[in-house]
């Protein structure tokens, strides 16, 4: 089951993949399906791809012994992905076309994606928590982080 289908179809190969996909995942008709229903079916579908491209690349590192790094920053909150995976892999208008000619809106699917973010400023007054220690004993605390 791919995003991107023949050359000549894509738009139809995607959408019988997803209808498929739907009706076998969630053990009912696709005239039932939810929007819920359809976001986990296109979030695994956007993973399956991903994953096929990843494990090429991580075979090709492990075979030429290439070192990775990786990194971590908790400042960086990343919002919702489904939207962004579709663009940066090339396929969100055939995905969106697609799932239109379905009768679903690509934007009512997305709606049913948690924001991984915070979202309340929780993330600095946690931080002013973390650091009172350190303004009651008069230093300031050294931060650091993507911008400086």
């Amino acid at each position: 089951m791919v995003l991107k289908g023949a050359a000549d179809q894509p738009k139809e190969t995607f959408k019988r993949a997803f209808v498929a996909r739907v009706e076998a995942l969630c053990g009912k008709p696709f005239a039932e399906s939810t929007a819920r229903d359809h976001y986990h079916v296109l979030g695994q579908m956007v993973r399956e791809h991903i994953s096929r491209h990843w494990i090429t690349t991580n075979e090709r590192y492990r075979a030429q012994r290439w070192k990775q790094v990786y990194y971590l920053s908790i400042e960086f909150l990343l919002g919702r992905l489904l939207g962004n995976n579709l663009l940066n892999l090339g396929v969100r208008s055939v995905v969106e076309e697609g799932l239109r000619e379905l009768g679903i809106r690509l934007e009512d699917v997305e709606e049913c994606e948690a924001d991984a973010g915070l979202g309340n400023g929780a993330l600095v007054a946690d931080e002013r928590r973390q650091h009172r220690p350190l303004r009651l004993l008069c230093q300031r605390p050294d931060r650091r982080g993507i911008r400086g």
